[in-house]
C-alpha cells in the first residue's frame, strides 16, 4: 500500500494516531446517486467511456464487480492489478509474469487499459488526475475515459451508482438485478450496510492489524456479535434485509467477506472464534450466492489468498502461502431455496406420500449398476382402520397383529416407538429378530452359540436374553424370509405386521404402520398419548416427512451403501443440508410442528439417534455430529425422555448391527454421552 501527500507517493500507510485499525475515508465521492423512478438519468454505458479497476483480492473491489456481474453492465471495461502488493510502488499492473500466472483465471490481472498511457501503477493514474492529491492508493476506482476523471474510489458508492445510473444488459440476471437497492427500501439497507461494514467488513482487518491485544480483542468480539446477528436473521429469511424473493446491495457487500473469511481472516487475521463453515445459516447463504454463475465468475480464491499471505508481513512473517483452501466447499449443495416454496406447495398430495416412504425407481437397475444405492418398494400394503369397513380394510382389534422387528434396523426402530409412545405394548405383540444377518438366509432369530461371537456368549444376559426372540413365536421359523416364502413373495425386509387371526401378512411398509398404529388404533391408546397425526397439522407433518426421508432417513443409506462416489457426494450434501435444514426449524420450536411430539418426529428420531454412534463412522456421513448441532442435539434429548422412547430404543444392538457383519467386524464402544 502506499499514500499521497500533495501529489508525493509515499510507502506504506499514513501514520496510525491509535492501536486500533481505522480505514481512512475516501478521496472521491460521488455528490448525487439517482433517484430511482428518474429513467431519465439512466445511461447506456459506453464500452469507450467507464472504466473498473480492481484488484481481484480485494473485498471492496469484489462488491463492484458483483453489481457489474449481476446486472451485464459488461460495457463497463476492467482493468484487474496484480495481487501482490509492493509498499513502495502500492497496486501495480501486471507485468507478463504475474499475468501468465492467473491466466486460467476469469479475473486475470491485466495492464492498464484506463488512462491510454499504459500506466506501471495505480498511483500514476491518481495523481495524473489531481496532481495535488492527498490520500490512500485504493481499488474499486471507477473512471471516466471521456473526462479523464475519478468518478469515485469508495466502494459503497459505487455499488449504488452502478445500479442506479445505468440500465442493465440484456444477460442481467433475472431475480438479482432487478431491484438491488430500491428508493423505499434504501434506508434500510445503507442502515444495515453500515453495520456491517463498521463491524464485520473492516471489522476482520482492525482485528488482523490491531497492535495490541486490546483493540484486538474489542475487534474481535465485534466481527463476531455481527456473525451471531446475521445468523439469526438468515434463519428467517433468504437474504438479509427481510428478503426472500432476491438479495440487495446489502447482500452483495457482505458476501466478499464471507467468501474470504475461512481461508484468510480466520486464519492469517486470527478472527478465529468461529469459522464461517460453522454457521449453519451463514454458510448455507453464502453457497446459495456464490453459486450462481455470474457471481461465481467474480471469484479467484487464489488470488486472494497470494495476495493476503504475502503482504500482510506483520501477521504473516514469512510470506509461505497455505495450500489447503475450502474454495470446493461453497459447491456443497445448500437448502436456501426453501424460503420461496414454489416446488414443495406444487407437490400433489399423492407424490408428497410417495416421496415420504419410497425411494425414487427411476432407472433404478442402471442406477444400482453403477454403485448407487437403490432401495426397494415394500409389497404388502394392507391398511387397519378402526372398524375396518372400507374395500380391503382390516379392523383395528387387540392381540390380533404381531410385529417383527430387529432393534437395530431404523424402519422398525420408528414402528416400536409408535407402538411404546402410544401405549400398544399389550395390544399388538412382538417377536425380536437378532441384530447380525445370516449370510445366506437374512434376518435370524436367535442363533444358538455357535452363531455368536466369544463376546456375545460373555454379554449375553445383557445383549441377548429377553431382547432377542430364539424363534418365531407364531409360525415357529428361524429366519424372516421364510414368512414372505409362506406367501409366494420373495421380499425379506423388516418389520413385518402380521395377522394372526387370518395368518397372513398385513403390511411392511413402515411409515403405513406407524400412521395405522397413530389413527386406527386410537381407541386402544393409553390415556395421555400424544396425537401423533392431528388433522390440524397433517399438511405440515405430510410435508416435513416428504424431504425427512429421502435426504435424512433414506438419505444415510444412499450415503453409507453407496460403491459409486458420486452418488455418495450427492447424498452426503444432502443429508447435511437437511441437518440445516433441521436447526433452523428447531431453533425456535421443541418439536418439528410445535409443543408436541408427531408422527414426524418419530420418523426422524431412528436417523438421528444412530448418527453419532453409527452413521457418523459407517456411513461416512463426518461432517458433523449430532452433539455439534445445539438445537437438534436438544430435540433428541427432548424425544428420549417421551415415555416409551427411550425404551424402545436398543443403541447396543445399533451399533452391534452395523459394525459386526461388515469389513473387519470389529465393534467399536458406545458413545461417551450419557443419552446414548
Amino acid at each position: 500500500m502506499v499514500h499521497v501527500i500533495d501529489g508525493e507517493v509515499k510507502p506504506g500507510h499514513f501514520p496510525r494516531k491509535s492501536d486500533s485499525y481505522e480505514r481512512r475515508t475516501a478521496a472521491f465521492k460521488i455528490d448525487e446517486i439517482p433517484a430511482e423512478d428518474d429513467q431519465d438519468a439512466r445511461i447506456e454505458a459506453s464500452q469507450d467511456r467507464y472504466h473498473l479497476i480492481v484488484c481481484a483480492a480485494c473485498p471492496w473491489a469484489h462488491r463492484t464487480l458483483l453489481v457489474r456481474a449481476v446486472k451485464d453492465l459488461t460495457n463497463i471495461s476492467v482493468s484487474v492489478v496484480s495481487p501482490f502488493l509492493d509498499d513502495e510502488t502500492g497496486w501495480a499492473f501486471a507485468s507478463e509474469d504475474v499475468a501468465a500466472q492467473y491466466k486460467d483465471s476469469a479475473l486475470p490481472p491485466t495492464r492498464d487499459l484506463a488512462s491510454g498511457e499504459d500506466f506501471s501503477y495505480l498511483h500514476q493514474l491518481y495523481t495524473k488526475v489531481d496532481p495535488e492529491y492527498t490520500g490512500n492508493v485504493t481499488t474499486p476506482v471507477l473512471y471516466d475515459k471521456v473526462e479523464e476523471k475519478i468518478v469515485s474510489n469508495e466502494s459503497w458508492d459505487i455499488v449504488r451508482y452502478l445500479d442506479r445510473a445505468f440500465k442493465p444488459g440484456p444477460n442481467a440476471v433475472p431475480g438479482l438485478s432487478e431491484a438491488l437497492y430500491p428508493e423505499n427500501e434504501a434506508q434500510d439497507i445503507d442502515s444495515l450496510a453500515t453495520w456491517v461494514q463498521d463491524e464485520l467488513n473492516n471489522g476482520v482487518y482492525k482485528c488482523g492489524l490491531a497492535k495490541s491485544q486490546r483493540a484486538y480483542e474489542e475487534a474481535l468480539d465485534g466481527v463476531f456479535a455481527c456473525l451471531d446477528e446475521l445468523e439469526d436473521q438468515l434463519a428467517a429469511n433468504r437474504y438479509l434485509c427481510g428478503r426472500d424473493d432476491q438479495p440487495s446491495l446489502a447482500d452483495l457487500q457482505l458476501l466478499p467477506t464471507l467468501l474470504r473469511f475461512d481461508d484468510v481472516y480466520h486464519i492469517l487475521f486470527k478472527a478465529a472464534r468461529r469459522r464461517l463453515s460453522s454457521y449453519r445459516n451463514l454458510f448455507a447463504y453464502a453457497r446459495d450466492l456464490y453459486q450462481v454463475p455470474a457471481i461465481r465468475a467474480t471469484v479467484d480464491f487464489a488470488q486472494c489468498k497470494d495476495h493476503y499471505y504475502t503482504h500482510f508481513v506483520s501477521a504473516n512473517p514469512k510470506q509461505v502461502v497455505p495450500i489447503g483452501s475450502v474454495a470446493k466447499s461453497f459447491d456443497r449443495p445448500h437448502d436456501r431455496d426453501r424460503f420461496v416454496r414454489q416446488r414443495r406447495d406444487s407437490d400433489t398430495d399423492e407424490a408428497r406420500e410417495q416421496k415420504a416412504s419410497q425411494d425414487d425407481q427411476t432407472n433404478k437397475d442402471s442406477r444400482k449398476a453403477k454403485g448407487e444405492f437403490v432401495r426397494g418398494v415394500s409389497g404388502h400394503r394392507r391398511i387397519i382402520t378402526p372398524d375396518g369397513e372400507g374395500e380391503g380394510e382390516l379392523p383395528a382389534e387387540a392381540g390380533r397383529y404381531h410385529l417383527y422387528i430387529a432393534n437395530n434396523c431404523p424402519w422398525c426402530h420408528r414402528t416400536m416407538m409408535a407402538r411404546a409412545v402410544l401405549g400398544l405394548e399389550d395390544v399388538i405383540s412382538v417377536d425380536v429378530l437378532f441384530y447380525r444377518r445370516d449370510e445366506d438366509h437374512g434376518w435370524q432369530f436367535l442363533p444358538d452359540e455357535d452363531g455368536l461371537r466369544d463376546f456375545e456368549i460373555e454379554r449375553r444376559k445383557e445383549l441377548l436374553d429377553g431382547q432377542v426372540s430364539t424363534e418365531d413365536s407364531i409360525n415357529g421359523l428361524s429366519y424372516a424370509p421364510e414368512i414372505y416364502q409362506m406367501f409366494g413373495s420373495k421380499e425379506r425386509s423388516v418389520p413385518i405386521l402380521f395377522d394372526k387371526q387370518a395368518n397372513e401378512i398385513v403390511n411392511n411398509e413402515s411409515s403405513e404402520i406407524v400412521r395405522m398404529f397413530a389413527l386406527g388404533f386410537k381407541a386402544f391408546h393409553r390415556d395421555g398419548a400424544p396425537d401423533l397425526y392431528p388433522a390440524a397439522l397433517a399438511d405440515e407433518i405430510d410435508q416435513l416427512n416428504a424431504w425427512i426421508y429421502p435426504d435424512i432417513n433414506n438419505g444415510a443409506y444412499r450415503a453409507g451403501f453407496s460403491s459409486d462416489p458420486k452418488a455418495y457426494e450427492d447424498a452426503f450434501y444432502k443429508y447435511f443440508a437437511a441437518f440445516d435444514r433441521l436447526e433452523d426449524i428447531l431453533r425456535d420450536r421443541r418439536f418439528l410442528t410445535g409443543e408436541h411430539p408427531t408422527e414426524a418426529d418419530i420418523r426422524l428420531l431412528p436417523t438421528i439417534v444412530r448418527h453419532d454412534p453409527v452413521y457418523y463412522s459407517r456411513m461416512k456421513l463426518n461432517d458433523r455430529m449430532v452433539l455439534d448441532s445445539p438445537h437438534l442435539y436438544r430435540w433428541l434429548q427432548d424425544m428420549l425422555r417421551i415415555p416409551g422412547v427411550l425404551e424402545a430404543t436398543n443403541i447396543d444392538h445399533c451399533i452391534l448391527g452395523y459394525f459386526g457383519r461388515t469389513g473387519n467386524a470389529l465393534v467399536p464402544p458406545r458413545p461417551h454421552d450419557n443419552w446414548y
